[in-house]
């Protein structure tokens, strides 16, 4: 959620703020609580206070929850929202964003040395950072959820791709609660949102930090990854996770009453930039530092939902962090919150969370408001149809074939966005090269993809059969489009045919061993395993001669290498008889 919907008011002024963390001690005895249902946090809009985007405990947004069904699941049975009650609404943009319409980009920063050593672990197969400093494991867990997110054909991202802002040929209405034709919706995250992951062990993170603080440092975290303008970060979301033992802005402290908010660094609260759209950044506490109150078991029970909270509270922030990353500026609710908010521990039968299942893995996330759910009256969703924007169209370039360790010949992989808006100088509708991004999954070691052209080059430096590589184009708006194809690596070598060969005891063996390598400019050398007593050979030629002095069956094995690394190898018998 934005500093407005995870926690305590937040976003309003820090009087408010107060007055709703006061009522909020009514959860645990100390006097009367307001009726919260759903979504009672206050409004996450930028108004006078210092945050946005909070999401709230479960201890302030679970009174009278029983009583005021508002934020109800498409898949409940009692489902009787009422209608138009918490609609959240398109709230104009910021200089014409509002929402982030490309795949979004997700970079993770464990913030300061006490998170100790850092170590890789694997999980279902992929490698992730890890560090001594983190008892309860988090790191590779929000790693792998975010690597995780846009696969496996997972729907809940769908659900944010109901949301939109205006394009070139549709105009969203301040105060719409539906898009029209041709607007540009939520990027959806297809083969996974995890862009980058730092380490910042330059200094300890301070103990509690101020939210300035925590914005400075995802700034230093857009620099470190190279982002540096606003039009790098558009679609960039920057995670600041806190050490175990540390309370940033007050989390997990009697004053604070949060588990986590997100805000952009532009929005005149955090201190620093005055212009421009800023960095949009999550403030990511340790999250199992406060247990059941952010989230521990509340999706799975026991020991496998010790750590729930943690991609709970993750999914929650990037859900509002896309649809309305500038706070109050996209989709939101000027009486409870952004999408995350009007969701926020809502019992699991009506789709307040539930377990996500993603190709890296299975993990418990929380469920967001859909304006489109119970035909058009809303509620909390955990599934939707994809919304694609009108889209990138990719040639398929083939089946392309290499010689390892041979530099490939450039290809150019050509894209056309469909996007209607005036086709540029370059015959390109709707793009030029600069304004589309690729990416290629499954390239054959040692290529890559230049992200701004397209152009696949390198030396291939591992031999493949078939590999399947999948290239992913987004243009400007967030249309996508994916091509696949399959590249060879070959080995330059061939050795020809051996027969085995028989001779006579203390007779001479002759045998030349013949290669062609399609490396016409290297040598090679030979080597050779399993020979009889007597036989010998040389390396530069490959002759095999001499004469055998122990009789039997031999199985040798003869190895080719040449100059550029590459090598083949066969083997043959010699019977000595």
């Amino acid at each position: 959620m934005s500093h407005e919907a995870l926690t305590a008011p937040r976003h309003t002024s820090t009087r408010r703020l107060t007055t709703a963390l006061i009522g909020a001690a009514a959860v645990i005895g100390l006097g009367a609580l307001p009726s919260l249902g759903f979504a009672s946090t206050t409004p996450t809009a930028r108004v006078s206070g210092l945050h946005a985007g909070i999401m709230p405990t479960r201890a302030i947004v679970s009174v009278s929850r029983a009583s005021d069904l508002r934020g109800i699941g498409t898949n409940a049975a009692n489902a009787t929202p009422v209608a138009g009650s918490q609609q959240v609404a398109y709230q104009g943009g910021l200089n014409g964003q509002g929402v982030v319409t490309g795949a979004p980009r997700v970079y993770v920063i464990f913030w300061g040395s006490q998170w100790g050593g850092a170590s890789t672990t694997t999980v279902n197969g992929a490698t992730y950072t890890s560090f001594r400093g983190d008892p309860a494991g988090i790191a590779p867990q929000l790693q792998a959820f975010y690597a995780g997110l846009g696969t496996n054909g997972e729907t809940w991202s769908g659900v944010l791709t109901q949301y939109c802002q205006s394009s070139s040929i549709a105009t969203v209405a301040t105060g719409a609660i539906s898009c029209p034709a041709g607007a540009t919706h939520v990027g959806y995250p297809t083969g996974g949102a995890l862009a980058g992951v730092w380490a910042d062990n330059t200094s300890s993170a301070p103990g509690s930090a101020t939210q300035s603080q925590i914005a400075q440092e995802a700034l230093r975290g857009a620099a470190h990854f190279g982002n540096t303008s606003d039009a790098a970060n558009r679609n960039a979301q920057y995670i600041v996770v806190s050490p175990t033992g540390t309370t940033p802005d007050g989390f997990n402290t009697p004053s604070g009453g949060f588990c986590a908010w997100h805000d952009y660094t532009a929005d005149g609260f955090s201190g620093i930039n005055s212009s421009g759209f800023g960095v949009q950044f999550t403030n990511m506490p340790y999250i199992p530092d406060a247990g059941y109150t952010c989230g521990a078991n509340y999706v799975n029970s026991g020991s496998a939902g010790a750590n729930d909270g943690a991609t709970v509270i993750a999914s929650h922030e990037y859900a509002e962090t896309v649809t309305d990353g500038y706070i109050g500026t996209g989709w939101y609710n000027t009486n409870y919150g952004e999408i995350g908010d009007l969701c926020s521990w809502a019992p699991l039968n009506q789709a307040g969370g539930g377990n996500l299942v993603l190709a890296t893995g299975t993990f418990p996330v929380t469920g967001v408001w859909g304006n489109d759910a119970n035909s058009g009256t809303g509620g909390c969703e955990m599934t939707h149809t994809i919304i694609s924007n009108s889209g990138v169209r990719v040639a398929n370039p083939g089946t392309q074939t290499s010689l390892l360790a041979s530099p490939v010949t450039p290809l150019a992989i050509t894209a056309n966005s469909l996007s209607s808006v005036p086709t540029t100088a370059a015959g390109i509708a709707g793009a030029t090269p600069s304004q589309l991004s690729y990416r290629a999954i499954g390239l054959p070691a040692g290529l890559r993809i230049d992200m701004q052209t397209g152009q696949i080059s390198g030396t291939p430096r591992q031999l493949a059969k078939a590999k399947t590589v999948t290239v992913i184009a987004t243009d400007t708006s967030g249309g996508i489009g994916i091509t696949r194809f399959v590249w060879k690596v070959a080995n330059p070598l061939h050795i020809a045919h051996i027969a085995s060969r028989r001779v006579r005891h203390g007779h001479q063996l002759r045998l030349r061993v013949r290669v062609r390598d399609a490396h016409t400019a290297a040598t090679v050398s030979y080597h050779f395993k399993g020979l009889p007593k007597g036989l010998r050979y040389n390396r530069r030629t490959g002759m095999l001669f001499g004469a055998a002095h122990r009789t039997g069956s031999f199985r040798v094995t003869v190895v080719v290498r040449d100059s550029l690394g590459c090598m083949i190898s066969t083997s043959f018998k010699v019977r000595v008889v």
